[in-house]
């Protein structure tokens, strides 16, 4: 068996179940064991999912949603339904980016804390565990038009595409038996999910014919003993003259039935190209980028409060930006409101410079990206304030404002807004437009 599905409870919500039957569907034709653990705890926090392969291992967190997805690093996620109606994922909790992050570092923990009880202690020196990816699965599918911006450390992926994405991976350092990976279930005090173990797993069934509950085939019923028939009484004197009259003519009626026969399953048979006709595979489409800024909660009198910030600090021995807390940075831009009135599109940030060295933004359009799915609005430098570039000194704060001289577009969702360079390297916002 390819896949070996372990839980800590079995889960109680039917979308999760129904992910986990459709997932180990798709990875038990893959070459290989693939174990996977559902609904667990580790060090006082409740994980969604773990897979683990021989040379690679995935912490998840699952989200189903109905729609297109707009989220972040920071701040709240978002989900458009069809019908142009929007909800919060995870209100009141951590954005998904915050959830998976944290099982990253509970797991990974419990990983190295046992690593003489998973590897022999001479292979336990030369592995770690924190090389582990991290993955927020979004089931079914990862709508199209869904914008979701992201760091390196987690990935963003379909339902629909990862078990592609679990074949193709691997995780760097990490080498185990078949036998060292059942050890790890076996420490977090995880059963096997018996019923959906027992199923015979085929291709990975489509979204709406799976179901939310292992479905176990019933045992073939017994045979029941054959009934024997009371001997035919034996036909009259013209039925068996008549038969031999006929014997020929049945015989080639026969003949003509069973060549019937042959050519109506031949042409049930599907057809096969010929080598001059491509062979249609299935191709898996990128996942959609994800900005750093969050979502606004939402837009007052076509004016939205952002109030998102970015923070970064200069790296001396990478010679680069990099991602920091607001603690450790050396610049922060916060993106503060975005202006729909008066057929505008006006924006207002706040730079602040804890440097030793005065630092720049260029209000040009250059550097200041605006997009929705469709359109890319261009700034009026000659319209900024201050025009063309804001200078900050070392430990100021100033503010700035840029104009985009057109109104946003009647079908717009949501505005990407981007810096490309200055004052520290690229960075990115989503923002809600009114509606």
């Amino acid at each position: 068996m390819a896949v070996q599905v372990w839980i800590g409870e079995k889960p109680d919500n039917p979308n999760e179940r129904k992910a986990i039957i459709a997932l180990a569907n798709g990875l038990d034709r893959l070459e290989g064991l693939y174990v996977m653990i559902a609904n667990f705890s580790v060090g006082g926090r409740a994980i969604d999912l773990v897979i683990l392969k021989s040379d690679a291992i995935f912490i998840m967190e699952l989200k189903h949603v109905d729609g297109q997805v707009f989220g972040s690093v920071n701040g709240k996620w978002k989900v458009v339904s069809k019908s142009g109606s929007t909800k919060e994922l995870n209100p009141g909790r951590k954005n998904p980016y915050g959830q998976v992050v944290n099982y990253f570092y509970n797991f990974t923990n419990f990983l190295n804390d046992h690593k003489t009880e998973i590897v022999s202690p001479q292979k336990a020196s030369n592995i770690d565990f924190r090389a582990a990816k991290r993955v927020i699965v979004l089931v079914p599918t990862v709508e199209p038009g869904s914008e979701i911006d992201l760091d390196w450390k987690v990935q963003v992926k379909g339902l629909d595409e990862l078990p592609t994405y679990l074949l193709t991976e691997r995780s760097s350092g990490i080498e185990l038996s078949d036998d060292e990976l059942q050890r790890i279930p076996k420490l977090l005090h995880c059963e096997p999910w018996q019923e959906l173990n027992n199923l015979l797993a085929g291709v990975m069934p489509a979204w709406a014919a799976t179901p939310s509950e292992p479905q176990v085939p019933l045992p073939p019923a017994e045979p029941e003993p054959p009934v024997q028939a009371p001997p035919p009484p034996a036909a009259p004197w013209w039925q068996t003259a008549l038969r031999g009259a006929n014997s020929w003519t049945g015989g080639v009626l026969t003949v003509f039935v069973l060549l019937a026969l042959v050519w109506t399953l031949a042409a049930l048979q599907p057809l096969r190209p010929t080598s001059n006709e491509p062979i249609n595979q299935a191709t898996i489409g990128p996942v959609p980028t994800i900005p750093e800024g969050g979502l606004p909660e939402n837009v007052v009198n076509g004016v939205a409060e952002v109030h998102q910030r970015v923070a970064r600090r200069w790296d001396r021995q990478q010679a680069k930006w990099i991602g920091a807390d607001e603690e450790s940075a050396d610049i922060l831009v916060t993106l503060e409101t975005v202006d729909f009135n008066n057929g505008n599109i006006r924006l207002s940030w706040t730079i602040e410079n804890r440097r030793n060295v005065p630092a720049k933004m260029a209000l040009v359009p250059e550097n200041i990206v605006i997009a929705d799915n469709q359109v890319k609005y261009l700034i009026d430098a000659t319209r900024s304030d201050p025009v063309g570039v804001v200078e900050v000194k070392r430990g100021g704060k100033q503010t700035a404002t840029v104009v985009v001289p057109q109104a946003v577009r009647p079908n717009a969702i949501t505005l990407k807004i981007g810096l490309v360079s200055q004052p520290f390297g690229g960075a990115s916002w989503i923002v809600n437009v009114p509606q």
